[in-house]
């Protein structure tokens, strides 16, 4: 939409007779985009501090502790069962070699 009224201010002609060359017609696209952004960026802001203020952010924040204590225990037996497996790989290597 944005790109639209942009290509729109490079093409439509000026009410004047006059013709303004490239440069000055970009300047005015960027101009009317920048407004537009602002507008938008602000409606978009406002109502963003408003779904914050609904959002349950100290469950979110529990949850989350939850599910990472257990992804950490979940990662620490599988490295301790790993560990397990290559001491008693080394063992029988050992054994094997006569060391």
């Amino acid at each position: 939409m944005l790109a639209g009224a942009g290509l729109m201010m490079l093409i439509r002609r000026e009410r004047t007779t006059r013709h303004r060359d490239a440069r000055t017609l970009a300047r005015m696209a960027g101009k009317g985009a920048a407004r537009y952004g602002r507008r938008r960026f602000k409606q978009i802001a406002g109502r963003a501090s408003s779904l914050l203020d609904h959002l349950p952010i100290e469950d979110i924040g529990e949850s989350l502790g939850d599910q990472l204590a257990a992804a950490r225990e979940a990662i620490d037996d599988v490295v301790a069962d790993e560990v397990k497996d290559l001491r008693k790989a080394i063992r029988r290597q050992r054994r094997r070699l006569g060391v």
